[in-house]
């Protein structure tokens, strides 16, 4: 800030050349007598012209300024995360083993090393004067049709079929899929390049998958515990009921020593075998462990499940193991089950409080509380949501 005066007056352009040098807002406070010098200031910059008889004009100057200097450092904050960020952004568009080029006005401006290893150019440059209608001609659909829609506005919600000739003549079929962009703060087209033979692998994955376990000739795991979770989601919302069988031969793990591995790998062979045998077709069973199962019954209130537990022992008898006898645990699934987690929980702990002589089945019901236990709100809640799950309303009383 600098106060004119009549001593000072020979100084003010030495001040107004440093303020310009160093970047300064400079404030200079004239009185009303200072009609000659008003006029000279008024031709220098930068600077802010106040009335020295008023403090108000002085601190609302100040309070802007300091308000601007804080925008400009949060201003420059966000300019800095967002220079990151593009940073990154390209980084892992570089990376991707994705095929990605972006395209401005039929030209592309971008393309990721991806992308040009499989229009096989050796420069970015390269692709600039190349507009996709040189690369793709589309197999089913014309693909100029499509760019003409997407220019419009109108993406196309699935991939579009393609024949891809690269700059080098070599051709293949691939999946195009086209999103709107932005690069350089200018609106473009995403376009996605995957190859149709890149997809034979994951298929072949996904089929391998969905196959039966080889051992047991049970769904696997994976698949068995995707369609618990997307029943209990059914139940939830579409008021289904069915149930879940947890069940392993009596202590296997004393079993399997006492066997030895070749007999105890024949008993849960043969047990797979017996629990396959009287499935109905949209039922599923799959291991769990050495000798452990579950099997998820769907449109079952637990008679189904029961009634195929004693089929399973029956037939494990006629096998001839005599000996091993069965636990099994059963819960209900319905509109009140949260998850699969919490139906296979169930499961067992209902297998856990069957009896321990000879097969045995148990039902889960939630334990009473303790004498002396506070009874809390999830306690309630949890005895209230199984009570409606297996439609088995009781009152609990409270000692």
């Amino acid at each position: 800030m600098f106060r004119v005066t009549k001593e000072k007056q020979l100084d003010f352009p030495l001040v107004v050349e440093l303020a310009g040098q160093y970047g300064v807002p400079l404030i200079v406070q004239l009185t009303p007598e200072d009609d000659a010098f008003f006029r000279h200031a008024l031709d220098c910059e930068p600077l802010h012209l106040l009335n020295a008889q008023s403090d108000a004009q002085l601190i609302e100057l100040v309070r802007l300024h300091m308000n601007s200097a804080s925008d400009e450092v949060e201003s420059g904050n966000l300019k800095k995360r967002i220079s990151e960020l593009e940073q990154q952004t390209y980084q892992l568009l570089e990376e991707s083993e994705e095929a990605i080029a972006y395209q401005l006005e039929g030209l592309h401006i971008y393309a990721n090393r991806a992308y040009q290893q499989m229009m096989e150019v050796s420069d970015a440059t390269d692709l600039q004067t190349l507009s996709l209608l040189e690369l793709a001609q589309g197999t089913e659909e014309d693909i100029k049709s499509i760019l003409r829609e997407i220019s419009g506005g109108k993406f196309p919600e699935d991939s579009v079929r393609a024949k891809i000739r690269t700059t080098r003549g070599a051709e293949f079929n691939a999946n195009l899929m086209f999103s709107p962009a932005l690069m350089n703060g200018e609106e473009c087209i995403q376009v996605r390049v995957r190859r149709q033979d890149s997809d034979v692998p994951l298929r072949h994955e996904t089929e391998q998958s969905s196959e039966p376990d080889p051992v047991a000739g049970l769904s696997n795991r994976q698949v068995f515990i995707h369609e618990l979770q997307a029943f209990v989601t059914q139940c939830q919302q579409e008021d289904k009921k069915g149930s879940l069988l947890y069940m392993e031969p009596e202590n296997a793990s004393r079993l399997a020593r006492s066997m030895g591995f070749c007999a105890f790998n024949q008993v849960s062979t043969d047990l797979a075998a017996a629990i396959s045998q009287h499935l109905s077709k949209q039922d599923l069973a799959t291991p769990l462990g050495e000798c452990a199962f579950a099997v998820l019954f769907k449109e079952d209130k637990g008679q189904r499940a029961a009634a195929t537990f004693d089929e399973v022992v029956r037939s494990l008898g006629e096998t001839g193991l005599n000996d091993v006898n069965i636990r099994a645990g059963m819960t209900p699934i319905a509109t009140q089950t949260l998850s699969a987690d919490e139906a296979m929980e169930q499961a067992r702990l209902a297998f856990a409080d069957a009896p321990t002589e000879g097969n045995s089945l148990a039902r889960f019901k939630p334990q009473p509380p303790e004498s002396g236990e506070q009874h809390d709100d999830q306690q309630w809640s949890d005895r209230i949501r199984h009570a409606l799950n297996s439609e088995s309303f009781y009152s609990v009383q409270v000692a």
